[in-house]
């Protein structure tokens, strides 16, 4: 039956079809929606458009797409010359936080003048359609050129890479210096552009040195000092290929904090030098997580092996850029480039260094610094108890192992130490295995009063206060029982070790949430 609230019958079909008018109109103020895609996308010039946008720039055809838009190649009637515009998809205008970040796109670029930037002619989000005008490079893209070269199966010379990488940089420089981080530098958003008497009659030169990058869409961009409501909608942004492992963790939740703000765009410019020297990124893996996963547990492959004839110190400069800690990456873009310039010219190369307590630090806030401590733990009490249960057992079937000590008191030994000593420590390594709140902190306390009283019976046993075989649970052999106590003061104290090293990424992942 048909509910009281239920309209009596389907929409008026007149309605729908003003609806759907308006949104084409909305979306594409040049004509009908279905015969300007068709148009654009078949590749084909469009030439016959009466509408023009602003009443000025008439659209060509569709050339690729934004971050928040689709770039269209178009003829300025004005100035009589080319022009790329960008226009808002229809997603993005009917989504408030992406329209403004498409509207940020165009405060960006007005502030930035830099030859390595494509410059802004023209944008206005007053009309129906909002647009942004920039100036057409005719070329292609860093992206393409590495597809074309790879094709080939040829070789960038490493002195162009370096060149062409440290132009980029100091283009970033400039983005950064008025307070910027693009957020989404990657080879396709560099342009290529044919450098002013480079012109030989050949349409795409193979020299790369012959083009002059220009960097492009900020579409992503962030300012420094604007704040972050949301930081995880802020940073689930860019390519991840191209990511910085401190992007993906809190892209997974996780409150880092990068020491300088322009650390992941120099993340980037060092993935992009990888990728011009070898013509594919050094993290690869067939899915999206795969690669994410590479990027945050550092598996990245060799550039030494992929490209030996590159110098030793352009080597460490891209392993500078590529660091998983942001502190082991050079400061400013400014500075990436000085050292590129320096590996041109056989200079010396300035190379960031750490102190031993920023490595530490680093070192000691990893995830894996938990599970190898509960592994490791959870491994040797194992051992203990295996071993002496494997004792108890033959010394009750009848295997001599020492005459003088009975059965029964051996097992009341092995009950009392196995239940109040190793399967507590025990237990603990597997509760910070499976990453449990506390344990970590739990167990560098119990390890260390072991560890106490571990070192007050070596002590008492080599200066001859504390009899032989105190406890002889462990060892039937007073010619051993030296060795034995002091092994287990040394396990205690690499577990008391792994525990404290722990306990930061323990506290990391606990002020992140991570508890269970």
């Amino acid at each position: 039956m048909r509910e009281e609230n239920e309209p009596d019958g389907l929409p008026d079909i007149e309605e729908t079809r003003d609806v759907s008018d308006l949104l084409d109109r909305l979306w594409h103020p040049l004509g009908t929606r279905l015969e300007l895609d068709s148009v654009l996308d078949s590749g084909v010039e469009a030439d016959d458009f009466s509408d023009l946008i602003a009443g000025r720039y008439q659209l060509k055809k569709c050339i690729g797409s934004g971050s928040f838009g689709q770039v269209y190649r178009a003829f300025d009637t004005v100035n009589q010359c080319s022009v790329a515009v960008k226009l808002p998809r229809l997603e993005v205008l009917l989504a408030s936080e992406q329209l403004n970040n498409f509207l940020r796109e165009a405060e960006i670029a007005k502030q930035l003048d830099h030859e390595g930037i494509v410059p802004l002619l023209d944008s206005n989000f007053e009309s129906v359609m909002p647009f942004i005008v920039m100036k057409w490079c005719d070329g292609m893209d860093l992206g393409q050129f590495l597809q074309k070269n790879h094709s080939l199966e040829s070789r960038i010379c490493w002195r162009a890479a370096a060149r062409t990488t440290s132009k980029i940089a100091r283009a970033i420089a400039h983005v950064h210096q008025s307070g910027i981080t693009h957020r989404d530098l990657k080879p396709s958003n560099i342009l290529l552009e044919l450098a002013p008497g480079n012109e030989d009659g050949e349409l795409f030169p193979s020299d790369l040195e012959k083009y002059h990058p220009r960097v492009t869409d900020f579409g992503l961009a962030h300012f420094v000092n604007m704040a972050v409501a949301n930081t995880r909608s802020s940073v689930l942004v860019g390519t991840p290929a191209y990511l910085a492992p401190e992007q993906i963790e809190r892209c997974a939740g996780a409150d880092t904090k990068s020491p300088f703000a322009e650390s992941s765009d120099i993340y980037a410019l060092g993935m992009i030098l990888f990728e011009i020297l070898t013509g594919r990124t050094c993290f690869e893996g067939n899915t999206w997580f795969s690669v994410m996963d590479s990027i945050r547990n550092g598996r990245r492959l060799s550039l030494r092996s992929l490209r030996p004839d590159v110098p030793k110190d352009l080597i460490s400069v891209c392993e500078c850029c590529l660091s998983r800690d942001p502190i082991g990456r050079y400061r400013s873009a400014a500075e990436f480039a000085d050292a590129l310039d320096a590996c041109c010219e056989k200079q010396p190369v300035k190379i960031p260094k750490r102190s031993w307590r920023q490595c530490l630090s680093f070192f000691s806030k990893k995830p894996i610094r938990i599970e190898q401590a509960g592994t490791f733990g959870l491994f040797v009490q194992f051992l203990v108890v295996f071993s002496l249960l494997a004792t108890a057992l033959a010394k009750s079937i009848g295997f001599p192992i020492r005459a003088e000590r009975g059965v029964t008191q051996f097992w009341i030994e092995f009950l009392v130490v196995t239940l109040t000593i190793h399967i507590p420590i025990g237990w603990i390594a597997l509760k910070a295995m499976r990453q449990t709140s506390g344990a970590v902190l739990t167990g560098f306390i119990a390890t260390g009063i072991l560890l106490l009283v571990q070192i007050s019976i070596v002590i008492a046993i080599l200066a001859g206060g504390w009899p032989i075989d105190f406890i002889p649970l462990y060892t039937e052999e007073p010619a051993t029982s030296k060795a034995v106590y002091i092994l287990m003061m040394v396990v205690f104290g690499i577990q008391l070790t792994l525990f404290g090293l722990a306990i930061p990424a323990d506290h990391k992942k606990n002020k992140n949430g991570h508890r269970r």
